[in-house]
């Protein structure tokens, strides 16, 4: 309809899988990185989850893509299967090449399969999409695949990719022997403003355009729209391009988007209500502009007044704690939540800073009755094994903890992930990070509000890291710290 008149070769803004239009941003290259890393290193599971819409498939794609050729893969689209049915279809993607009756038989050629793998030195990757479907059934016995391993190595990795609550399926107690498997995570969130301009003009260019058709007020009402998943960018980027087409515009501005995402907004509304309630009835229109009179009476400024404070006490509690980069991002973060209060245009958040200067440590104090071991720093230490897996003794400490905060309310703690031994400073700098988010996680499965967590991944070395081991092997801890004012 509208290819001709913007001149482009083909719709930019498909709901599709075509590696034309693979674009990654920053939290997408990282994620890749990271579960790159994972397979090569055979570190068994690994983890991918994103709310729809923000790229897992595109970014599955491309893990594939960057593999070597000696990674044989298998990737499950729907894991909403028996047991058997699972088993039959694995076979089928790795050509085991001989039929079974039973469990004990494909097993039996599995196992053999991957062995003879192990002798090619070659790795086997085994993909489930959509885990969150899985029955808890099929779950356990994926979790028993990984059992077969041949002189302490395992033979297959393992990749989960769902929805955030996977998340809070494998917190389940059920699921503890899978959770502590998992080695590798990354929970893959929406993408920033500066990053939906470059999408949006990545995909345009990709279609034979690099004119500017977008206007950037147009883009900040897109990612207003959005949120920043890719897959609502390209719904409203379709329509906006529709009906520039019908009104005669080469230029779509924020008004067009702003029409394009009320019909939107509209059309579900309508499907939301029945249709005596969807349809203004004149005898009702005196009521409602009554009530927003009232609504409308109190001051603003004392409203504003009231933001403002907590505003400021929030940023300055945020910049006790954290650098002056990650609490600009924070207060971009505030200000995003406000926008359908107060619609202001918010600068795009600057990047992350993962090395924390957040000043002196605020002292842990819980009462005695948790029997919570504080060490002499004021913290509580959580200590992971040489598999990046939490000790034992680890999930007893985090269950007293996840007791006290569920019994006091207002404690919010600090968790500084840390990790040291081979490998590059990047590699460490997501580690660090990333066990700091398997204790987050695992106090949320626990009734935590996630909202008085605060993660963040350190660097050995940084001043921030009193009482760390020195030794040479790679260690991955966490210290744990009650925020207090």
């Amino acid at each position: 309809m509208y290819l001709k008149y913007y001149k482009l070769t083909a719709k930019p803004f498909q709901i599709s899988t075509d590696p034309r239009f693979l674009w990654l941003g920053e939290k997408h290259k990282e994620a890749l990185a990271v579960l790159r890393y994972g397979i090569l290193d055979n570190k068994g599971f690994l983890l991918l989850t994103g709310e729809a819409g923000t790229g897992k498939t595109t970014l599955i794609n491309a893990l594939i893509n960057a593999l070597r050729d000696d990674v044989i893969i298998a990737n499950v689209p729907d894991p909403g299967l028996q047991i058997m049915e699972f088993y039959a279809y694995i076979a089928r993607v790795f050509k085991l090449g001989k039929g079974f009756k039973s469990k004990f038989e494909f097993l039996a050629l599995f196992e053999d399969f991957l062995s003879q793998a192990h002798d090619q030195k070659k790795q086997v990757l085994l993909i489930i999409d959509e885990s969150q479907r899985m029955e808890q059934a099929l779950l356990e016995e994926i979790r028993l695949l990984s059992n077969i391993e041949k002189k302490s190595m395992k033979l297959i990795n393992i990749f989960f990719v769902g929805q955030a609550e996977f998340n809070g399926i494998i917190m389940e107690e059920r699921n503890r022997a899978l959770r502590q498997r998992i080695t590798v995570s990354y929970n893959l969130g929406p993408i920033s403003r500066k990053e939906t301009d470059q999408y949006v003009r990545h995909r345009l260019k990709v279609c034979g355009t690099e004119k500017r058709i977008f206007t950037s007020g147009a883009i900040k009402e897109i990612h207003a729209f959005s949120e920043g998943y890719p897959r609502l960018i390209n719904v409203i980027c379709d329509r906006a391009l529709v009906t520039g087409y019908t009104k005669g515009k080469t230029t779509l501005s924020r008004a067009v988007i702003r029409e394009c995402a009320d019909e939107m907004r509209l059309h579900k509304e309508r499907k939301r209500h029945t249709p005596k309630a969807a349809v203004p009835q004149k005898k009702k229109k005196k009521p409602p502009v009554v009530v927003n009179k009232e609504k409308r009476r109190p001051a603003k400024p004392g409203l504003y007044v009231l933001l403002g404070v907590l505003i400021v006490s929030w940023v300055s509690i945020a910049a006790y704690v954290y650098s002056p980069e990650s609490t600009h991002k924070l207060i971009m973060r505030f200000k995003d939540r406000l926008i359908t209060l107060f619609p202001v245009e918010t600068p795009t958040a600057g990047p992350t800073q993962e090395k924390q200067v957040p000043g002196a440590k605020p002292k842990s104090v819980w009462p005695d009755k948790y029997q919570l071991v504080i060490g002499k720093d004021g913290a509580l230490h959580i200590a992971f094994d040489k598999h990046n897996n939490l000790k034992d003794e680890a999930y007893k400490t985090l269950d007293k903890l996840a007791q006290a905060m569920t019994s006091d309310v207002s404690a919010e703690i600090v968790l500084k992930g840390y990790s040291k031994g081979f490998g590059s400073v990047e590699y460490h700098k997501k580690i660090s990070r990333f066990s700091a988010n398997i204790v987050k996680g695992y106090l949320v499965g626990k009734g935590v509000d996630a909202a008085r967590i605060h993660a963040m991944g350190m660097l050995v070395g940084s001043g921030e890291n009193k009482g760390a081991n020195t030794r040479k092997e790679e260690q991955t801890w966490v210290e744990i710290i009650r925020k207090t004012e």
